[in-house]
């Protein structure tokens, strides 16, 4: 039988049934599985990705590599991150980038499910050939199977940008 991650509720239900000696050898194994908890990650490290980015937001699908992954499904091909279970996750993005064309100011969003995550986006004021930095951290309440991504876009006209660094990690918090 598979481990299984359970909410808090189901576990605080499992436990109340401890007198009566409901708890099982695979209950202990889910309630383990649990607190241990649920994460993973989405990287470009010491790249140079260039964003060609317009008014309209873009999937930064880029990634290069994953890491950690317990309980969530990197898709490196699409760029986006899987939340295999239900519960709230603690999204955390952050990037570097030197900003290429005259464009000074850029927009960065957390999506699930290609939709824009409330409280989840940033506009980020870059200066001409320097690097700038974006964090965004967001609670979020997912279910099982909901594709976390990153999009970003140019405020007023297009510009381009050039990660040269980049994080997109989950942590369920409850």
């Amino acid at each position: 039988m598979a481990q299984t991650s359970r909410s808090i509720a189901d576990l605080e239900t499992l436990l109340a049934t401890n007198g009566a000696r409901g708890i099982s050898g695979i209950d202990v194994r889910d309630l383990m599985e649990s607190a241990m908890g649920c994460y993973g990650g989405l990287h470009i490290d010491g790249g140079s990705t260039a964003l060609s980015l317009t008014a309209t937001p873009a999937e930064v699908d880029t990634w290069l590599s994953s890491a950690n992954l317990r309980n969530t499904t990197a898709d490196l091909v699409n760029g986006r991150l899987q939340l295999d279970s239900d519960g709230i996750w603690r999204l955390d993005f952050s990037a570097s980038f030197i900003v290429v064309t005259a464009t000074d100011r850029f927009n960065w969003q957390l999506r699930a499910d290609a939709v824009a995550i409330a409280g989840g986006q940033r506009d980020v004021t870059g200066v001409l050939a320097e690097r700038a930095s974006v964090h965004i951290s967001q609670l979020y309440t997912a279910v099982a199977g909901a594709e976390i991504s990153v999009y970003a876009a140019a405020v007023g006209a297009a510009g381009d940008a050039t990660l040269e660094h980049a994080n997109l990690v989950a942590h369920r918090v409850g």
